[in-house]
């Protein structure tokens, strides 16, 4: 790409990974702001309805168009992007719902004249039988999309996070001395490795705690954000300490597209002769 006209694959990432990063902290910030008082929300999407909708939505498109733009360095990586784009996009424009119960226990200010009745498939208007629960869309499908997106999201990054891990593995095969890829090997490992626990810390929690003011919810998508923009920020190879100059590492990046390109080639051609037959 050409440098001064084309963002490369390394802004993206520097960019992507800088964002994912500040949404969990900005967002929570601005709903300490809102409520005036420092507290944990039960989750980061709940701040969309208090505080920090702009912040949240404005962070989450960003991140989706750039997502979207990014190729990665293989067809699968490439179509998994546009598709975590696109969910980043959902989990902004469809809102979760709101427990009023937590709302209320922590006397947090929120106009309940934003909750709507629910539209049934049928047409006719339906009130939620779960009078706590507030849904400021009047359609009972969007919370489910938003989570559905949120969690399909998630295991996108994750696998990207493996992604990282499995190219830098394949470098230090070729070129065990280039010892700063190794940090990096383990840093992607360990980001993997925290989405998994927050995940079974999740279940645990929900499991034992299933008040309206447990904010398990809000621990993993933090976890989970901050291990995803790590990855993205080390990945970008802009990071001291942990990356090599652009010249030192050249060698080792082309081998590993060559290889990549060579492989899709090779499916490629396989593919042709089983339809052929």
């Amino acid at each position: 790409m050409s440098g001064n006209k084309d963002i490369n694959y390394k802004a993206l990432r520097l960019i992507v990974g800088s964002i994912a990063i500040s949404i969990a902290i900005v967002t929570t910030i601005m709903f300490g702001l809102h409520n005036s008082k420092f507290m944990i929300p039960t989750s980061i999407s709940v701040t969309y309805h208090l505080g920090a909708r702009d912040f949240f939505v404005g962070s989450l498109f960003a991140v989706g168009s750039f997502l979207i733009a990014y190729n990665g360095f293989s067809k699968t990586e490439k179509v998994l992007a546009k598709i975590a784009g696109i969910l980043a996009i959902f989990v902004a424009v469809f809102p979760t719902t709101l427990n009023l119960n937590w709302i209320d226990s922590a006397k947090i200010p929120f106009d309940t004249q934003y909750c709507k009745n629910l539209h049934s498939d049928d047409g006719f208007i339906r009130t939620l039988e779960d009078k706590s629960i507030c849904n400021t869309t009047g359609s009972k499908v969007t919370p489910y999309i938003h989570y559905t997106s949120a969690v399909l999201l998630i295991t996108i990054l994750f696998y990207y996070c493996l992604g990282f891990a499995n190219r830098a593995n394949d470098k230090l095969k070729k070129h065990p001395n280039l010892h700063r890829i190794r940090i990096r090997f383990w840093i992607y490992k360990l980001c993997a490795g925290a989405m998994v626990l927050s995940g079974i810390y999740l279940i645990l929690s929900k499991w034992l705690d299933n008040s309206p003011d447990n904010t398990a919810v809000f621990w993993v998508e933090f976890v989970c954000l901050w291990a995803f923009g790590i990855s993205w920020l080390v990945a970008s190879k802009r990071l001291p300490l942990i990356s090599y100059k652009e010249n030192e590492e050249d060698a080792a990046d082309k081998e590993l597209e060559e290889e990549q390109e060579l492989k899709e080639m090779a499916e490629v051609k396989i593919k042709k002769e089983k339809s052929s037959f």
